[in-house]
């Protein structure tokens, strides 16, 4: 701007004193020729002097409206900014509490995990105890009898058939003793079965009073899978305390598996879970398409049903008559569906 200015009176004052020079005009007050030659004196000067004050004032005018167009881009720009700082904001305030939600969960599970593991501990000692702590007890409680006939045990075996030890005394015939049924546990009986009877034998042969506990701890490990399941899925630190919670039922899970209290869908979570180790970031279990294949096959809703349909996954936790199990429910359309005993029907 201040280069127009300058160049506008630059020229101006040039413009008149080339004038002056070249004509000759002289400036005298008293002559009336002098005012006349005013005229051709200032109207190159006052000519050029416009010229430059148009070109200035539309310079002025560019200038204002350029610098109101980047003020205009400035404060969208700003407001930009800001709404971007808000929009991060109430992400970060929504994914610090689906983190304190998902931390709140995965404690309450933990504690579900715990619990479920204490009952299935103790249903195992009430039905599980190792045979040979039974034998001590037998043997000790016959030891006074034997030490007084000068004899001394030298082993013992196991006749699961007619549910009895068999003692090798040093002296004399081997000594039977009965054992009751709590001792008749379930490794002993498939450890001394055909794999192709064992179910069969369970069933027919297997004392009535191990078979409830059995199936109640079938279903505790159930729903320590399903709990399990559930962890894994959203807190992976947890991978390694999971496996380890696991391990422990290894045994015992495949026993009840071989005598169909355990199915292969839980026994193949069972197994993947038990797998899980700390640095794992993917659990893999894809438990609604399992849901979408049975719902399928149960002919309950008309048309092919993939995972895709199914959600709100949830589940519950079950006891009737001192037996658990757990209970699904997921949503298909409009419907609200309960998986029971692996059946599902339409919720009321």
């Amino acid at each position: 701007m201040w280069w127009i200015i300058g160049v506008t009176i630059f020229l101006t004052i040039c413009s008149a004193w080339y004038i002056s020079h070249e004509l000759n005009l002289v400036w005298e007050p008293t002559k009336v020729s002098s005012y006349k030659n005013l005229r051709v004196y200032f109207f190159p000067s006052i000519t050029i002097a416009s010229i430059g004050m148009t070109i200035l004032g539309l310079y002025v005018v560019y200038f204002k409206i350029s610098q109101t167009a980047i003020q205009i881009e400035n404060t969208n720009t700003q407001i930009k900014d800001s709404q971007k700082q808000i929009l991060l904001s109430e992400q970060r305030r929504i994914s610090d509490a689906a983190l304190a939600e998902d931390r709140h969960r995965s404690e309450v599970i933990m504690s579900e995990i715990n619990n479920t593991c204490v009952q299935i501990d103790n249903l195992f000692n009430e039905v599980e105890e190792t045979p040979k702590e039974f034998i001590i007890l037998i043997a000790n409680g016959l030891m006074d009898s034997i030490k007084k006939e000068g004899n001394q045990v030298l082993n013992y075996r196991q006749d699961i058939s007619n549910k009895q030890v068999i003692f090798n005394l040093s002296k004399g015939e081997p000594m039977h003793s009965k054992w009751e049924s709590p001792m008749f546990n379930l490794n002993v009986f498939v450890k001394n079965h055909h794999p192709e009877k064992i179910k069969k034998l369970y069933k027919e042969t297997y004392p009535e009073n191990n078979k409830i506990p059995h199936f109640n701890i079938a279903a505790q490990l159930k729903i320590l899978v399903e709990y399990s399941w559930e962890l894994a899925d959203i807190d992976s630190a947890r991978h390694n305390i999971i496996s380890k919670k696991l391990s422990r039922y290894t045994l015992f899970a495949s026993l009840l598996n071989k005598v169909e209290l355990f199915d292969e869908q839980f026994m193949e979570l069972f197994t993947l879970l038990n797998s899980l180790a700390y640095n794992s970031r993917s659990l893999g279990i894809d438990l609604l398409a399992k849901f979408s294949i049975e719902i399928n096959q149960s002919n309950l809703i008309e048309g092919d049903i993939n995972k895709g349909m199914l959600s709100n996954h949830s589940m519950e936790k079950i006891e009737s008559d001192g037996v658990f199990h757990t209970k699904h429910f997921v949503d298909i359309a409009n419907q609200k569906l309960e998986r029971e005993f692996g059946s599902w029907k339409i919720c009321s």
